[in-house]
């Protein structure tokens, strides 16, 4: 079979590519009400020919997809992990507390100092700025 060559794609067409798949997405959910799950299947599908017409074979766009969403899969367990931990602050009333504890017994003249002081603290011992930052 013979090679095509691979085009890089103009600053037009990429634009214009994003607007397309951004549009489709967006138009599947507000106009047909549909997951968002199945217009990012669309999307996949719709950049197939828009590889394709840059020279690209559709094994090579199936496995630019499948790299891509390799890694992807890290910072979206990081994301799903962090919001099972802060789940379960809040139902352990973790959060009321620390809430509850820091208007009761801390002077406002020194609340930024001292909240500063605790997401760093509390930072370093869960070992994310995700969950600190969530909380």
């Amino acid at each position: 079979m013979k090679e095509t060559e691979k085009r890089v794609p103009s600053l037009s067409y990429s634009i214009g590519a994003i607007a397309f798949i951004a549009g489709l997405v967006a138009g599947g959910m507000l106009f047909f009400h549909a997951p968002l799950q199945l217009m990012m299947l669309f999307a996949l599908f719709a950049l197939i020919p828009i590889g394709m017409r840059l020279g690209y074979t559709f094994s090579e766009v199936e496995n630019f997809a499948y790299e891509m969403m390799k890694q992807a899969m890290m910072p979206a367990l990081l994301i799903i992990s962090v919001g099972a931990l802060i789940a379960s602050w809040i139902l352990s009333g973790t959060v009321p507390a620390i809430i509850s504890l820091g208007l009761t017994v801390l002077s406002p003249k020194y609340i930024l100092v001292i909240s500063f002081l605790f997401c760093s603290l509390v930072s370093f011992l869960i070992g994310t700025s995700w969950g600190t930052v969530a909380t």
